[in-house]
């Protein structure tokens, strides 16, 4: 039988079918608008990226670059006059580091104090927007970040679910998976209904990730 899935909810290319992705498409059309910093944290896999990339598609900012700085390669000490620059280049744009909870306690720390002054000047218009996310161990809660860091990027916290908790997407992820790497004309594969519903109850610990490679 072939894969029917009709009209499903997407903000960009986050699809949002499931009320708990509808409550954090909610978030971020509230806060994508405003000035306010961004913290978004999720199990590996679980999109958090795209989750930072659909806030920024849809701010005011959007115009301007994203700068992404990987945190699991970047040393505040070693790069600080790197940081310096990009802060002052994407003054007008936005600054989203990556994996920010890879950084070490001292280099949270370091973080924190190079950023303080834009966390104090936030809404100025002329400064970078910080956003940033996290990678949350399963059942962890809130992601473990030096209180000098969490106050400077944590204005706004998102949490992005896993797929386990939100099996109404795995449909959906699937048809734009399949159709986003179609060939132009190409017909969708048939999906019998057992398959379907192996998909809908695997546990998916690699999240949409895991799916994604999958397909």
């Amino acid at each position: 039988s072939a894969l029917l899935v009709g009209y499903y909810r997407r903000l960009g290319n986050l699809v949002v079918e499931s009320r708990r992705m509808r409550e954090v498409a909610s978030v971020i059309m509230r806060v994508a608008p405003t000035e306010e910093h961004v913290l978004v944290a999720g199990e590996a896999g679980a999109g958090t990226t795209l989750a930072i990339y659909t806030l920024h598609q849809f701010s005011d900012r959007s115009a301007q670059p994203l700068r992404t700085i990987d945190c699991s390669i970047f040393d505040p000490k070693r790069d600080r006059g790197e940081l310096e620059h990009i802060l002052k280049e994407e003054e007008k744009g936005a600054v989203f580091f990556k994996q920010v909870n890879r950084l070490a306690t001292d280099d949270q720390v370091a973080l924190g104090a190079l950023l303080a002054p834009v966390k104090h000047r936030a809404g100025g218009g002329s400064i970078p927007r910080l956003l940033a996310s996290a990678t949350l161990v399963p059942n962890s809660g809130f992601p473990s970040l030096h209180p000098a860091l969490h106050e400077v990027l944590c204005h706004t916290y998102i949490e992005s679910p896993p797929l386990r908790e939100r099996s109404a997407d795995i449909l959906p992820l699937v048809y734009f998976f399949l159709c986003r790497d179609l060939d132009h004309g190409a017909n969708l594969p048939d999906l019998d209904i057992d398959v379907s519903l192996v998909l809908e109850h695997y546990a998916w610990p690699g999240n949409v990730a895991e799916l994604e490679q999958m397909l």
